[in-house]
């Protein structure tokens, strides 16, 4: 019985066991400093690592400082400057506020920091090891902090073996800094790995800039830019049109007061606005910025800080979707035949030369940390007892340019003519227009189907012949629940003998064979009527079924009709499925293709 009472733990077990919430991996760690060198004012931040954070990681920045009084309670739990009582969790507008970060970095770790104030000649530095205070002395240096956290987890070896290696824990790094780094772009950051500069940013706010520096230009190129508020909320965003996509999530990033989180709301109100504009299987790029007042979230339901609770989802869902939709219903989203593709690729390498050094995120994220390939200086450690020179060069990024939008009017355009029985050939003053008209069609059913949904006033046919469906008890006992539903879809169906239904009338817009297989799907999908309507595919994949075909001819008075009817669409751009309805070509592109430029 006596090993099964309850005993206190030491202190020292207690802070390695609360060390393990917030410390997990070196990016932890990192993470930690670096929010803590952002609440401190600083303008310019300096991130060294070595062997993927495991050996060496220094954070050096240019803030405020630490008063020498307060150097050794700062290394305490829950010791913090942020906030004073639980009042002040309300109104959280700081990155850190816990006062865990430093307790449960020293307590797994070699730790020294060097910091000074403003109001001080000199400043203190400290040496910790596993959260014990072995030296304390006095230093000349300059205004600001710098932490080097060494030999991580030497005291807990079990949780080294956790780790991964020392290329992908440095990817771990590389990411969350390179995201970090857009949240704060009035910030200069500078991140060396292994004595390699991997980039700096030149802290003028320009997070179009950054994005193409830290990423690279394909990313960066033909991003949207939406500012939008209101008194809960504000966002400002950088989204990728339609036509510019990529087969993962990677390249969606959230930020909500500054912090990186990840959101499931956040992320599905973001991948629905493009739900009928992208091809399934792959992704719009999005670099979200949220502002949202502090009282309206709860970041204080994950350890890590990398979660946040929204106090009314359905609010920044309005917000937000509604910001999106707007933007992604300019004329910016026809794709353009790019006839400068070939020509750079062919003079890369001069290009190379001549800019200044651009890296790619994909090649710097790399899990094997031989594979760099990319050019930069060799920077020699940096003497510990010696500052960084704060005194960055903005690196030259490529000039980002935007084009003035003029308004696009659909049913002004001059038609010419019909191409391959498949393409409408149209012009205005400026550009020259290939229309594929079965995805323009499919557009115009579509919305015409949804208004009809959304208004309840879908017209149905009634038909010669009823259709008889044999059913599961399941699907049966499913399809009597939503019976009601069923009917507004334009169906007049009803209960016919055991599992058993008939139907005497299907929605107009929809043949007979299709009519049977639709609602066959949405039977054996339907679960609740809220889901249908934010489910939309199996209705999609329908409204191209009467839609005009490739290869069918339409006459000049149907080519008009069908843009007068696309032009009152709410995204004429793309079909449902995402293709694209539109491509532009400029005069100038055109002179390009036949080498009049």
């Amino acid at each position: 019985m006596d090993n099964n009472r309850i005993l206190r733990l030491s202190e020292e077990t207690a802070n390695k066991i609360a060390a393990g919430e917030v410390v997990d991996r070196p990016v932890s760690i990192v993470k930690e400093l670096v929010e803590n060198s952002i609440d401190a004012g600083s303008k310019t931040i300096i991130v060294e690592i070595k062997q993927g954070g495991k050996n060496y990681i220094r954070v050096t920045d240019d803030g405020t400082g630490i008063l020498p009084e307060d150097v050794q309670a700062a290394f305490e739990r829950h010791a913090t400057s942020k906030i004073k009582n639980v009042e002040d969790l309300e109104e959280i507008s700081s990155l850190g506020f816990r006062g865990e970060a430093l307790s449960s970095i020293v307590a797994v770790s070699h730790t020294e920091i060097i910091t000074k104030t403003k109001s001080n000649k000199t400043g203190i530095q400290l040496f910790l090891s596993g959260g014990n205070i072995t030296e304390k002395k006095e230093i000349g240096c300059t205004d600001g902090t710098t932490i080097i956290v060494s030999d991580l987890f030497y005291n807990v070896p079990a949780r080294l073996k956790f780790l991964k290696t020392d290329g992908a824990e440095s990817n771990l790094i590389i990411d969350f800094l390179s995201k970090i780094a857009l949240a704060f772009s009035d910030i200069r950051f500078r991140v060396i790995n292994n004595g390699q500069i991997l980039f700096s940013t030149s802290g003028d706010k320009d997070i179009a800039k950054n994005i193409i520096s830290i990423y690279n230009t394909e990313i960066g190129k033909d991003l949207i830019k939406l500012n939008s508020k209101n008194e809960a909320f504000e966002i400002k965003a950088f989204i990728s049109p339609p036509f510019h996509t990529r087969p993962s999530k990677k390249n969606q990033v959230f930020f909500v007061n500054g912090r990186v989180i990840k959101s499931k709301v956040l992320d599905k109100i973001f991948n629905d606005a493009y739900k009928e504009l992208v091809s399934e299987g792959r992704y719009a790029i999005g670099f979200i910025f949220l502002k949202v007042r502090p009282n309206l979230i709860d970041v204080n339901i994950h350890p890590n800080k990398h979660e946040i609770k929204f106090n009314n989802e359905k609010e920044i869902e309005e917000f937000m979707r509604k910001a999106l939709l707007e933007a992604l219903r300019q004329p910016v989203i026809i794709p353009k035949i790019n006839q400068e593709k070939e020509k750079m690729k062919n003079e890369s390498h001069f290009i190379k030369e001549e800019k200044a050094e651009q890296v790619d995120i994909k090649t710097l994220l790399q899990t094997k940390e031989a594979s760099h390939n990319f050019q930069s200086d060799k920077v020699d450690s940096i003497n510990r007892n010696k500052a960084y020179n704060f005194e960055l060069e903005a690196p030259q990024e490529e000039e980002i340019k935007t084009e003035e939008l003029k308004p696009f009017y659909i049913n002004e355009l001059n038609v010419l003519g019909l191409v391959f029985n498949t393409y409408i050939a149209a012009n205005d003053e400026d550009n020259f227009y290939l229309i594929d008209h079965h995805a323009a069609h499919e557009r115009v059913l579509y919305e015409q189907f949804l208004n009809e949904y959304d208004t309840q006033s879908i017209l149905s046919q009634r038909l010669l012949s009823p259709i008889v469906l044999e059913l599961s008890v399941s699907d049966t006992h499913n399809t009597m629940e939503n019976m009601d539903f069923i009917w507004k879809l334009g169906y007049e169906i009803e209960a016919f003998g055991n599992n058993s239904f008939i139907i005497k009338a299907i929605p107009t817009f929809l043949g007979i064979t299709e009519s049977k297989l639709f609602i066959e799907e949405l039977i054996e999908n339907i679960q609740a009527q809220p889901l249908i309507r934010s489910n939309m595919e199996k209705i999609i994949s329908r409204a191209c079924k009467k839609a005009v075909k490739a290869n069918d001819h339409l006459d000049h008075k149907e080519i008009l009709h069908l843009l007068k009817l696309l032009s009152t669409t709410k995204n004429p751009y793309t079909c449902p499925h995402g293709r694209p309805v539109f491509i532009k070509l400029t005069e100038a592109d055109i002179d390009k293709m036949f080498k009049r430029t």
